[in-house]
């Protein structure tokens, strides 16, 4: 099944909807919403295999912008763009199936999200629906762009789906 967006727009939703939470539980509770996203994707028939330590850089990345004492579009934007890269790759996560194993190698896609959320960010009287889906979507779109090797054959480049 492909990734679907819809689970972190209403996870979003929700988060933005709410009561403020600090720095590190609103950070947590990001990495959450987007780490069960990711967890339903596929690089072909091949499945990630999660530990729980992307999360816990993911929300770390993210935490270190929401303590800043005034909202940073640029900020924004980079602790996206660094958590997902940090997410994915710091370790490479590991991918297996049932005729394949390899490691996720690359999400050029996170690097637009520099210029994407800080643009989102800039304008912040938009309702929380709205900013939910827009993240949601951003991230999506980056996601799309992760990569695995996996072997047999040979460095078999997989997207994730």
């Amino acid at each position: 099944m492909p990734l679907d967006p819809s689970s972190m727009v209403a996870g979003f939703t929700g988060l933005f909807s709410g009561p403020a939470l600090g720095a590190f539980p609103a950070a947590q509770k990001m990495a959450d919403i987007y780490a069960s996203y990711a967890a339903l994707g596929l690089f072909g028939v091949n499945k990630p295999i999660f530990t729980g330590a992307e999360k816990t850089m993911l929300a770390n990345t993210l935490a270190a912008v929401f303590s800043l004492p005034a909202p940073n579009p640029a900020a924004w934007g980079t602790a996206w763009s660094s958590g997902l890269t940090a997410f994915w790759l710091a370790p490479p996560i590991i991918v297996t199936g049932p005729a394949q194993a390899g490691l996720v190698t690359a999400i050029p896609g996170a690097l637009s999200l520099i210029g994407v959320l800080a643009a989102q960010t800039a304008a912040p009287s938009n309702p929380p629906p709205v900013v939910a889906a827009y993240l949601a979507n951003a991230l999506h779109v980056a996601t799309l762009t992760t990569l695995a090797t996996v072997a047999p054959p040979p460095s078999t480049i997989v997207p994730l789906l």
